[in-house]
């Protein structure tokens, strides 16, 4: 079973649909702060990452992964419209 990170500051967003699938929801973190204690504390195979989160960026977040060579699949949920950073998005 993947356990799954939730990164959105969006309210609106359901786990449901995610444990329903057969996820298990890790945690869910409104803010950078919130998720890199979670992912210090936690065991995550998956984050559904927002790239725009209060004073930092999902994409920041996304680097540290990266830097430190995680293996951690990433799937982004993003309104992002800006080609630089759904490209860097994708580069990660």
């Amino acid at each position: 079973m993947y356990r799954v990170l939730i990164v959105e500051d969006d309210p609106q967003v359901n786990s449901d649909f995610l444990e329903q699938s057969g996820f298990e929801i890790a945690g869910v973190a409104a803010n950078e702060q919130q998720a890199q204690a979670l992912l210090r504390e936690t065991q995550i195979q998956m984050i559904l990452l927002d790239i725009y989160l209060p004073g930092s960026s999902g994409l920041h977040i996304l680097k540290q992964i990266r830097a430190e060579n995680r293996q951690v699949e990433v799937i982004i949920i993003s309104a992002a419209k800006d080609s630089l950073q759904i490209r860097e998005a994708f580069r990660l």
